[in-house]
């Protein structure tokens, strides 16, 4: 069954409908949004580079992996393909990112200015299976195959391994008194237009001694200078954070190179709490060391670089909104009523040390020792946002494993309880608005990716959240 006819016989919040947008200024978003449809254009249009002249690749499947859109204006999709090579009869994955706007001018601009950035293009084409970049008038549509983007210019670099520019710039520096042996990246996330994280398993020899290593460290690709305020800000923090056996540990910069525009990091111990959720291993304990550690950092002396004011936190908010009201026309007046009252009770407050990406795969615990990474969005802010945002995640990641429902509420009661009797009693009066803030930015991710459930799941969220403000506005009545 075609997937339009099948969404006709589906109720607008059933969980298996699709995401469809209507938009006058932008009638291509019908075949970008659809996979089937993308899969021919793929076939037909993308030719082999690189790689490709010694294999022959067919494209067996595309799937639509992340949207950005901004209505009657451009969306950039990343797709995810998968090639089958017809002399080995392997797979592989192929990442590309398709960029469209809705003004063919706009799109003319932007293929030449990527023509023109031409420092790249020899250097990438020996890491190519497919040509890196192709425009297609017909649907206003820029493609660009994975390492080549265009606002991170320096992946082809370093993902080339006859120049060495990862040994040069950002191992050989670091290993003064060693010799590297051998060394390989695998790629942990990619973000077109945005950036890119590897994990980098590495051998070296002694030069003296012949002790032999092997190591993990983490790569992260930025844009322009990002990635070098953050080595700054994490430098920093180790300083702020000395290490202890227990307690509260930052995770260390090692160097930054701003040739390629990536930042080494090493790579964190322990387990990540995550796996203690899902798996229903010591939850309520692994909690109360995460509230502790929590409470430490956010009521800690040091100042972060960056500052969050709460028009920047609701400006976030309301760009979930806006993505939701223009994907879920069915859930605009449950969104336009939870944004209004988040704006009325999201308050000026003093500023502590904040993560501001805080979710269960950012947290290891390694016996008494809780570990913080990616603190690449940490800024001076309201801190309680992190532990709203910690609760709405766990809430969601419990929805997928085997732990009955109860267990984990305990374990979240457990968490709050342990928190807020290490912090001024006033936070606890902010953690339904930014619980409410973190749960639309939750949303806002589940959209983008398409899940097979996303509007259901999202319909639910946002009545909860309203269920919450509705009942604190109950309890603070005199």
């Amino acid at each position: 069954m075609r997937e339009k006819d099948r969404n006709k016989e589906l109720p607008q919040d059933h969980p298996d409908r699709q995401l469809t947008l209507e938009d006058a200024e932008m009638p291509q978003l019908k075949t970008l949004l659809d996979p089937q449809k993308m899969l021919g254009v793929f076939r037909n249009q993308l030719r082999p580079t690189g790689e490709g002249h010694y294999h022959i690749y067919h494209i067996s499947d595309c799937k639509v992996h992340r949207f950005r859109y901004r209505k009657g204006q451009r969306v950039i999709v990343q797709y995810q393909l998968t090639l089958h090579d017809q002399l080995t009869k392997h797979n592989k994955t192929l990442w590309v990112t398709g960029i469209s706007r809705s003004t063919p001018e706009h799109m003319k601009k932007l293929y030449k200015r990527i023509l023109n950035s031409d420092s790249w293009w020899n250097i990438s084409l020996s890491t190519l299976i497919l040509e890196p970049v192709l425009y297609l008038p017909a649907l206003k549509l820029i493609l660009q195959t994975y390492p080549q983007d265009h606002h991170l210019p320096t992946l082809p670099l370093l993902l080339n391994d006859r120049l060495m520019m990862r040994e040069k710039l950002l191992l050989n520096p670091w290993l003064k008194d060693w010799k590297m042996m051998e060394n390989t990246l695998t790629l942990i996330r990619y973000r077109p237009l945005l950036g890119a994280t590897f994990r980098c398993d590495f051998e070296a020899e002694h030069l003296r001694t012949k002790e032999n290593i092997k190591k993990t460290l983490y790569f992260k690709v930025f844009q322009k200078e990002d990635g070098r305020h953050i080595f700054e800000q994490l430098v920093q923090l180790k300083k702020d954070f000395p290490v202890k056996e227990q307690g509260l540990y930052i995770v260390n910069a090692i160097t930054y190179s701003k040739q390629l525009k990536t930042l080494v990091l090493e790579a964190a111990q322990g387990i990540p709490l995550s796996v203690f959720i899902l798996n229903g291993v010591s939850i309520e304990q692994t909690l109360e060391k995460t509230a502790e550690a929590l409470a430490h950092f956010h009521l800690s002396p040091c100042a972060l670089f960056k500052h969050q004011s709460k028009a920047v936190r609701l400006k976030g908010a309301e760009k979930a909104v806006r993505f939701i009201r223009e994907v879920c026309p069915e859930l605009q007046e449950k969104s336009r009523q939870l944004f209004f009252q988040i704006q009325s009770r999201i308050k000026d407050v003093v500023l502590c040390p904040a993560h501001l990406d805080l979710k269960p795969e950012h947290i290891f615990i390694d016996g008494a020792r809780v570990t913080l990474i990616d603190l690449d969005a940490a800024a001076m802010s309201d801190p309680v946002y992190d532990i709203a945002s910690l609760i709405v995640r766990i809430e969601f990641l419990s929805e997928t494993g085997q732990i009955p429902q109860e267990v984990v509420a305990s374990a979240l009661r457990g968490l709050k309880a342990r928190y807020f009797s290490k912090v001024p009693h006033s936070w606890k009066e902010r953690l339904i608005p930014n619980y409410c803030c973190a749960a639309l930015k939750i949303a806002l991710y589940h959209l983008q990716h398409q899940e097979k459930d996303a509007k259901h799941r999202v319909a639910i969220l946002l009545e909860k959240c309203l269920q919450y403000l509705s009942k604190q506005e109950r309890q603070e009545k005199p």
